[in-house]
């Protein structure tokens, strides 16, 4: 299962210059496109457990990083890795297993 973190969580792996790139999956209870792919997130945070630490944010729950991550409402995916956050694209098919896996493997 994969934990979910508030906003809080974010200011303590920052710190730590150890920490293990993370994949942050934003999602809100009435989003069916974060309900669409609840599996292959889950996929993924098995298949590459080694390379980075998988987690959630509700954004109904933590408003100020909805605000920060998904202005437009559309809850995105994003990976923190060298002190630093981007957003993964979403493109045209949505996000897939095989796309989001192709994007971070590139990545390591």
């Amino acid at each position: 299962m994969i934990k979910d973190v508030p906003q809080n969580y974010f200011a303590k792996f920052a710190k730590d210059d150890n920490a293990k790139p993370h994949v942050i999956k934003f999602y809100s209870v009435s989003c069916h496109i974060c309900d669409e792919i609840k599996k292959d997130y889950e996929k993924l945070a098995k298949d590459l457990s080694n390379e980075y630490k998988f987690v959630k944010v509700n954004i109904d729950k933590e408003e100020k990083l909805s605000d920060l991550f998904s202005p437009d409402g559309v809850p995105p995916i994003v990976v923190y890795k060298d002190n630093n956050f981007h957003e993964i694209e979403y493109p045209n098919e949505g996000y897939t297993y095989k796309y989001l896996k192709e994007v971070l493997t590139k990545e390591e």
